[in-house]
């Protein structure tokens, strides 16, 4: 007796990872750099790559600090050349002050100093 086989297909394999052309892998590099830096400085962590440099010369960039509503993000402005710092919150600027004042938070002069470090002369 001939036994009767019943073909069926096989199942289809994943499709091969094709090999990046070297504009690929600079383009996934690239975007890459978009995704948020954090660099931390005491109990605060800012946005590194994030800032943005405004007309008047003052750089802003978002920070988070240990404590803090993560739902209301607190904006942080720093002046190089006056070596002054600015906060965001509650819906209102709240006045440019010495990284060294009492009520800064811890790191905050560290983060100046590696900010403007490369901007003053």
């Amino acid at each position: 007796m001939l036994a009767l086989l019943v073909a069926t297909a096989p199942p289809e394999l994943p499709p091969l990872p094709q090999a990046l052309t070297k504009e690929q892998m600079l383009l996934q590099r690239i975007m890459g750099e978009h995704q948020r830096v954090e660099r931390k400085f005491g109990e605060c962590s800012y946005a590194w790559n994030q800032w943005k440099l405004s007309p008047e010369g003052a750089r802003t960039t978002s920070r988070f600090c240990k404590g803090e509503s993560v739902q209301a993000p607190v904006f942080i402005s720093v002046n190089c050349s006056l070596l002054k710092v600015n906060m965001y919150k509650e819906q209102q600027w709240q006045g440019w002050k010495s990284p060294i004042d009492p009520q800064a938070k811890k790191g905050e002069p560290e983060m100046v100093a590696a900010l403007c470090a490369n901007v003053l002369n």
